[in-house]
């Protein structure tokens, strides 16, 4: 049986020759050098589900300060794929929005459990590690993947900024580095 994507990249012929590959190690348990796995899809789970809804609780409580509804958060979060017609959409591209939240919420878990897996540092430091993540997550969002989607442009504010920066931090950062620590 391969057990190895090493080999089935290097050696692809295996497949075709009828090889005995153990597909949910193919898909789910990529290895790395130290033999450990590369993405645990339970905690990726769990941690993408607990920032998530953290996340989105205290954006939540933060658009509702503001008197603005949850449902245009979340076509604020579908925007950025629709462009502005998702405020004109109603539940459908707000539920859109939900959708692509957790998205992005399994996908900024996966990537820390795989860093992790490759510097342990990540995990034996998940308070130092998760807060700086935190923070690299809000950048990464604000700073590029907002500026790139189809989102409509806003002026940039300090305070928007920095109430986002500490969401990401506490609400995101830090459950998941706490949680791939316990992994």
């Amino acid at each position: 049986m391969v057990k190895s994507v090493a080999k089935l990249v290097t050696e692809p012929a295996l497949l075709l020759a009828g090889e005995d590959v153990d597909i949910d190690f193919a898909c789910f348990a990529v290895l790395t050098g130290r033999g450990r796995q590369m993405i645990d899809v339970g905690t990726v789970a769990l941690a993408g589900v607990v920032a998530g809804v953290l996340d989105l609780a205290a954006s939540t409580a933060v658009f509702l300060a503001q008197d603005v509804p949850p449902e245009r958060l979340l076509q604020g979060i579908a925007s950025g794929v629709l462009g502005s017609g998702s405020f004109s959409g109603g539940k459908v591209t707000a539920a859109l929005g939900l959708f692509f939240h957790f998205l992005i919420a399994f996908v900024v878990a996966a990537v820390y459990f795989a860093a992790s897996r490759r510097w342990p540092a990540l995990v034996e430091s998940p308070v130092l590690y998760g807060a700086l993540y935190g923070v690299a997550v809000h950048l990464v969002m604000s700073r590029i993947v907002l500026p790139l989607s189809r989102a409509p442009k806003r002026a940039f504010s300090v305070r928007a900024f920095l109430i986002q920066l500490a969401i990401h931090v506490l609400f995101v950062g830090l459950p998941i580095a706490r949680i791939v620590s316990l992994s």
